[in-house]
């Protein structure tokens, strides 16, 4: 059937696109300073760490592996989640940033 088809594509392009976000988190996370988090569980509740943590340079990151995937309802909870982070006395002074 047509729509398998179509959802084989969809899946497919899912998996690379979150394959994508983890390259970039690890990569990011082998900056000097900077250290990349264990990632989320899909379906799980909201972490309680930022995607990428820079302590000397005082960055928190949320990575975000595709266009799509930042709409204005989701951006709304991943900025919600960085101010959040922000208010935490361990992130106060911070800088944080959507990749």
């Amino acid at each position: 059937m047509k729509w398998r088809r179509i959802e084989g594509y969809r899946q497919a392009e899912k998996d690379v696109s979150q394959a994508r976000g983890h390259l970039m988190q690890n990569l990011l996370g082998l900056l000097p300073g900077c250290v990349s988090t264990p990632a989320k569980k899909a379906g799980g509740s909201a972490t309680t760490l930022p995607d990428v943590v820079c302590c000397k340079r005082q960055i928190i990151a949320e990575i975000k592996s595709a266009d799509n995937t930042l709409n204005s309802a989701s951006g709304k909870g991943t900025y919600g989640q960085l101010v959040e982070f922000l208010n935490m006395p361990k992130y106060r002074g911070y800088t944080a940033v959507v990749v």
